[in-house]
């Protein structure tokens, strides 16, 4: 991993980065919906290969990947639950870790996948309580074809994407958030598997806060999950993750708005998984971490390349078991 998610907050409070757009009041809560821009850096290490394609029959499989983004968010009410957020991707970065097998071929395929990514824009059904309950790709294709492929395209970029927003997914408490508060959240977009089929599985999660400096609120946010991807056209899951959840927020005294959150999450397979036969199997773990940009302010992003494994990988001997969309076998975790 490049970052350690935690024990970075404190030094971002005193950052110029975190004054937000709008002043909502505290009733509103305090998801991330009327932001403008944010920077995300989210890295993600994976039990089982997955995909990355291209337009044009070039596929390689990749065991992990990092992923930069600065977006333009604006949020528009639906009804009196729902904000519809539409995040216009300004500026993107992506790097991953290929098979052994098949290094050297994984730089145009992230190369492609940047430039879609470019100029499309993320859209996300968010509750009113912050909750995030669906997230949608569009323009990531603007010239219109819709066979196969281009769909299976479609949905890798999807996946990925839902990957480096999944911070975004924090339960508020009823009322304005204050410090020494507790509340729960029983799930999270956090302990999703990038797969097409879904993840079945239960979390729980307990947020407290405290008052931090400057009149900032943090919280922390701790729990832990049973993560079990669907198995193979969704059928019954193969493999079973126990997980534990660690975020830190920080949000803006008076109207709660969240300036910068950061999150680790780690899934380790049960004895009883596929994934884990006859050794003790790789982890599924996800890092990142979110700020909000002032306008003037533009961040230098790392440079779109493959880089080499960081720790151990998954083998091509689990080609029976693949993660995204998948153009031959169809197979998920």
């Amino acid at each position: 991993m490049k970052f350690p998610a935690l024990g970075l907050l404190t030094s971002l409070l005193a950052s110029p980065s975190l004054a937000l757009a709008g002043s909502p009041s505290a009733e509103e809560g305090f998801s991330i919906a009327t932001q403008e821009r944010i920077y995300i850096d989210s890295s993600v290490r994976l039990p089982l290969f997955m995909w990355f394609l291209s337009d044009f029959n070039r596929e390689v499989r990749v065991t992990g990947f990092d992923i930069e983004l600065v977006m333009t968010c604006t949020g528009e009410s639906t009804n009196r639950r729902n904000t519809e957020v539409r995040c216009r991707i300004d500026d993107a970065a992506l790097q991953g870790i290929p098979l052994p097998a098949e290094r050297g071929r994984l730089g145009p395929v992230l190369e492609e996948m940047k430039d879609k990514m470019v100029g499309s824009v993320l859209v996300l059904q968010v509750r009113k309580d912050g909750k995030v309950r669906n997230v949608n790709l569009r323009e990531a294709y603007r010239d219109g074809r819709q066979h196969r492929r281009i769909r299976l395209m479609n949905e890798n970029l999807r996946l990925v994407l839902s990957r480096a927003i999944a911070g975004f997914d924090l339960q508020r408490p009823k009322g304005p958030l204050k410090p020494e508060m507790t509340w729960g959240q029983r799930d999270t977009l956090l302990t999703a598997a990038p797969v097409t089929v879904g993840t079945l599985g239960s979390t729980q999660i307990v947020h407290q806060s405290r008052e931090g400096e400057g009149g900032y609120v943090l919280v922390r946010s701790d729990g832990e999950a049973m993560i079990a991807p669907a198995g193979i056209r969704g059928g019954e899951p193969r493999n079973f993750f126990e997980a534990r959840i660690a975020v830190e927020s920080v949000h803006e005294p008076e109207t709660g708005r969240v300036s910068a959150r950061a999150w680790t999450v780690v899934a380790e397979p049960t004895a009883s998984s596929a994934i884990a036969e006859g050794f003790r199997g790789i982890p599924y773990v996800q890092n990142g971490r979110m700020v909000a940009l002032k306008d003037h302010e533009v961040p230098e992003l790392r440079k779109t390349e493959e880089i080499d494994p960081d720790g151990p990988q998954a083998s091509a001997l689990q080609v029976s078991d693949s993660q995204g969309p998948d153009t031959r076998s169809r197979r998920d975790w």
